[in-house]
């Protein structure tokens, strides 16, 4: 046989098999196709969000002086601030007794275990001047976890054991103790800030809360210059349906790709009403 009959029938035999394997191969096209879409539904089926609608009960403001209730708390948007009683007034001591729990609500509708200051969920709005010495009488009821609290946006100048850091400035407040932080505000500390937790992930499950300095004035201050009524804090934070420890666990972990919403029902709690 020529050199040249034998490149034909090389050539023959590849072609052969080429198709042998190209008509195997044609199968597994539309099923890749279908695994496909199938995998890009199930995750923005997952990645979708929702607008989750909470009816509110009275009205769309509430006051942090008459915030006491849980049912005050449940039908917030925003929370009425009051300015005029420390704009001009002198700096004083202002106490606060706070116990810490733990109990079941539904923001968004859909049951959580959550923590609670004084049974209020989000945690009590502070206000104050600069200057004002706070004093918070913490106690921890909870089962068996730490708390600490920290001040955010504070200075905490001469009071670094009060900053709430856990493993950095202060040990956590063992279940059944109670700890007093006590610090005065700084004279450069004035503006809108919050307070939460600082012990392992106790601020994703619901405690924290409002911290806002006013700034002295007299004759009304800001609100008489830019000509409004009303002081309104609106506090805006993640939420998700499961706990926060098993949603840093499913962020932390291979399969979750670095997408903490993934699978975990989410969206954003303003105050205490749920926009999902």
């Amino acid at each position: 046989m020529s050199s040249e009959e034998n490149g034909d029938s090389v050539f023959h035999s590849s072609a052969n098999e080429l198709r042998h394997h190209g008509d195997g191969s044609r199968w597994l096209r539309p099923l890749g196709l279908i695994f496909g879409i199938i995998f890009i539904a199930t995750i923005f089926f997952n990645s979708a969000t929702k607008l989750s609608w909470v009816p509110v009960k009275t009205s769309f403001l509430t006051s942090s002086k008459t915030s006491g209730s849980i049912e005050s708390q449940e039908a917030i948007l925003g929370i009425e601030l009051h300015p005029e009683d420390h704009m001009s007034r002198q700096p004083t001591t202002i106490t606060h007794h706070w116990n810490i729990t733990s109990g079941i609500r539904y923001p968004d509708g859909v049951k959580k275990a959550v923590y609670l200051v004084n049974e209020l969920f989000p945690g009590p709005t502070i206000e104050c001047r600069p200057g004002d010495r706070l004093v918070f009488h913490v106690t921890n009821t909870l089962a068996s976890e730490g708390v600490s609290i920290h001040w955010h946006g504070l200075e905490m100048r001469g009071a670094n054991q009060m900053d709430g850091a856990v493993g950095i400035t202060q040990c956590p407040v063992s279940p059944g103790e109670t700890f007093i932080y006590d610090s005065v505000v700084g004279n450069e500390n004035v503006g809108t800030f919050w307070w939460h937790a600082h012990s392992q992930v106790q601020r994703g499950d619901g405690m924290y809360g409002g911290l806002v300095v006013h700034k002295p004035a007299e004759g009304g201050g800001d609100m008489k210059e830019h000509k409004y009524k009303r002081d309104i804090l609106v506090m805006v934070g993640d939420w998700y349906h499961r706990g926060a420890e098993e949603v840093l666990a499913w962020y932390t972990s291979a399969r979750g790709f670095g997408n903490e919403v993934s699978a975990l029902g989410s969206g954003f709690l303003i105050s205490s009403i749920f926009i999902g």
